[in-house]
């Protein structure tokens, strides 16, 4: 163990924007074929919007993880999180991570 997050203040959202990234990378290459006839910026809400719901999703994970210490460690020591604000910060990096690789793949769509 490295112990990044506990030595890079900023890992944690780093972490999150590159999730965000692969989760709307992902959703592009799944979807293509279905979004493809709508206009651009359908496409980034779709996108965009299942990539925020990632990011809730493991949110949720993270939150349950705080009752599992004692029946599940292995579930609290990989998905233990932080507070509120962390929650928040982290979505917002999700966000970003995903609305950034859908802006440069549709502009790169249509050049």
């Amino acid at each position: 163990q490295l112990g990044l997050y506990s030595r890079i203040p900023f890992f944690d959202k780093v972490m999150h924007f590159g999730g965000g990234m692969i989760a709307a990378w992902v959703g592009l290459a799944l979807m293509q074929e279905e979004i493809t006839h709508m206009r651009w910026w359908k496409q980034a809400i779709i996108i965009v919007s299942v990539t925020a719901f990632i990011g809730v999703i493991w949110e949720w994970a993270e939150y349950l993880s705080n009752y599992t210490r004692a029946t599940a460690p292995w579930f609290y020591r990989y998905f233990s999180g932080g507070n509120l604000v962390d929650t928040l910060g982290d979505l917002v990096a999700d966000t970003v991570g995903g609305l950034a690789i859908t802006i440069w793949a549709l502009r790169k769509e249509r050049t």
